[in-house]
């Protein structure tokens, strides 16, 4: 293959998505008094089991299993031990929470399950999703993909750029992935899948390409080290293409990729994207590359990515954006 056709490659590779690939709460004002955290050997007994949100009408919200209800208060024992003792009139909403098992208390505040955990910008991390949790995710009005969890360590994908699909049954396409993942270890997450793209060559309009569909993608192995708030990743994959021929190309693809969530609703997503073995003439790195840094906000239901990317070797950067719907629990 050209050394040019293999750059364009290389970049389509790069854009392609990947399979993987609450600001905190002001203390209460209505509160009337607060305990210490219970010991266990005289830790204070509830109601029932429910855990229960609590919306007071000054927009606080506190989180716990009702203790008592009596004179028209209300004692509230919390997720990390503290009780909490506030008046019945001063609640705006209440509602059940059914998975008290994704919410952690962070420097006294409750924060929801990070449902962005197992994906940066195009690599994945090897962090998996459970089985029936999923997304869609649309980036840059281009790609647009669904994912989904078989099992609580398999995940699939499948998508597609979709304004490719209005341009002709010449540029039909579709994005197909699978990742398998799991924690070997606290904080320590492995992982390998692929990802492919099934596209006809009239998209790259070069007569070098000819007629006929083309397939290109990686399979790759995954490291993650931390946890869904706070991770860096390592990829290593090896891209291919295969023509009607079935000839394969390609050399090792690395991604290094980092998340911190610094609060409830916010975080900071980078990644960077190196395919070695393909000479750039010096520019940038001397190899193709790829950069971004988003600010991300995390919601429970949906996220959004703002930010820039940009190819090694060019000094302006691209706007990016990214909007995710999440699915399932």
């Amino acid at each position: 293959m050209r050394p040019l056709l293999a750059i364009k490659i290389s970049i389509l590779l790069l854009l392609s998505p990947s399979v993987f690939s609450q600001e905190a709460t002001p203390e209460t004002a209505p509160v009337a008094t607060e305990s210490a955290p219970a010991t266990a050997p005289n830790a204070p007994t509830v109601k029932d089991s429910t855990v229960w949100i609590f919306t007071l009408i000054d927009g606080s919200q506190l989180m716990g299993r009702i203790q008592k209800e009596e004179g028209g208060q209300i004692t509230l024992l919390l997720l990390d031990g503290q009780t909490r003792t506030f008046f019945r009139a001063d609640v705006g909403d209440q509602q059940e929470k059914r998975a008290p098992q994704n919410i952690k208390v962070v420097r006294g505040k409750l924060w929801t399950e990070n449902p962005n955990r197992t994906r940066h910008l195009w690599s994945p991390s090897a962090m998996p999703l459970r089985a029936g949790e999923g997304y869609i995710a649309q980036k840059q009005l281009l790609f647009t993909t669904w994912a989904h969890g078989i099992t609580d360590n398999i995940a699939i994908l499948l998508g597609s750029i979709l304004p490719a699909n209005f341009m002709g049954p010449d540029y039909l396409n579709i994005i197909a992935a699978a990742k398998f993942s799991k924690e070997v270890s606290p904080k320590v997450f492995v992982g390998a899948g692929f990802e492919s793209l099934i596209i006809s060559k009239a998209f790259f309009n070069s007569d070098d390409m000819g007629d006929g569909m083309l397939s290109v993608g990686v399979a790759f192995a995954t490291l993650t080290y931390g946890e869904p708030d706070a991770q860096v990743t390592i990829n290593i994959g090896k891209p291919f293409a295969f023509d009607s021929s079935n000839a394969a190309t390609g050399d090792i693809l690395i991604s290094v990729s980092a998340m911190w969530r610094f609060s409830r609703h916010y975080g900071l997503v980078s990644e960077n994207i190196f395919v070695p073995g393909i000479d750039t003439g010096g520019a940038g790195w001397g190899v193709p590359s790829l950069h971004g840094l988003v600010w991300r906000s995390i919601r429970e239901e949906t996220s959004w990515d703002l930010g820039f990317i940009m190819p090694g070797g060019v000094p302006s950067p691209i706007p990016w954006f990214e909007w995710t719907w999440h699915l399932g629990d």
